[in-house]
């Protein structure tokens, strides 16, 4: 016999209805392990050595739901269906030959004289050259340079060279006992 489990006080009712179906469990004892994997013997059927069923009960009464009744006809229902085929088709057409169209030509011709002849109310000023320019070796003319052009701005430290506004004079975080300060100013 194998050792089951003592018995459990919420469980006396199932170990007084199977008392008598499994002659195995000891006394005091409600299940033993071949109860607790196979079950009560006799407890569907009495006669153990019948093979069984294939089919549950719960298969064996199912029933599958009826298709819902149609609002539309059959003939309107593939109709609507052959439009959403069709409509998705030419979607589908368009898109794809809007991606794999050849790439347009490069438009040239946005030149000066192009737009004059697109619009004849604008007259082109042609400038007199004041002064030969170098964009190499020239300063360029920024609004640091325009505004510190020989003259000091308020709050602005002093420039080093009034040419390059960019050049900073140092003289504002030099201590005021530092030799050096008095050799530069000699």
């Amino acid at each position: 016999m194998e050792k089951g489990s003592k018995l459990l006080r919420g469980n006396w009712v199932e170990a007084k209805a199977t008392e008598g179906l499994d002659p195995d469990i000891e006394a005091g004892c409600t299940t033993s392990r071949r109860v607790s994997k196979q079950g009560h013997d006799g407890l569907l059927t009495q006669d153990t050595t019948a093979p069984s069923e294939k089919v549950s009960s719960n298969a064996a009464i199912y029933q599958p739901l009826p298709p819902p009744p149609r609002s539309t006809g059959q003939r309107a229902h593939d109709r609507k269906i052959d439009l959403i085929k069709q409509v998705g088709k030419d979607l589908y057409n368009e898109i794809h030959e809007d991606l794999n169209r050849a790439p347009q030509p490069t438009d040239y011709t946005t030149t000066q004289g192009h737009y004059q002849s697109l619009h004849p109310e604008y007259v082109a000023i042609e400038h007199s050259v004041t002064k030969e320019h170098n964009y190499l070796t020239d300063q360029p003319a920024t609004f640091w340079h325009e505004q510190l052009g020989g003259k000091a701005m308020p709050g602005l430290t002093n420039a080093a060279k009034s040419g390059n506004p960019f050049q900073k004079d140092s003289k504002f975080s030099t201590p005021l006992d530092d030799p050096r300060t008095h050799i530069a100013q000699a």
